[in-house]
């Protein structure tokens, strides 16, 4: 599986494999969050990008979440 460096916010500089972010974060990025400016919640500066997107998808499913609709549940 290919690893990607994160170059942004709280886990900037760590790879996307790291075990220290926690799992609703790499849903986050899955899920193509967006980010807000500061101090205004209601203007969005930019979304995750693609990229990160599907490989944040790969590495849900290599911790054993599945997606369902647009919820990850474990996988049992």
């Amino acid at each position: 599986m290919e690893d990607t460096t994160i170059t942004f916010g709280i886990h900037k500089g760590k790879l996307l494999s790291d075990e220290s972010i926690d799992d609703r974060y790499i849903h986050w990025l899955a899920k193509r969050g967006s980010y807000q400016e500061p101090g205004n919640r209601f203007n969005t500066t930019w979304q995750v990008p693609v990229v990160l997107s599907i490989l944040a998808r790969r590495e849900s499913e290599r911790r054993g979440w599945k997606r369902e609709g647009d919820r990850y549940v474990k996988n049992e």
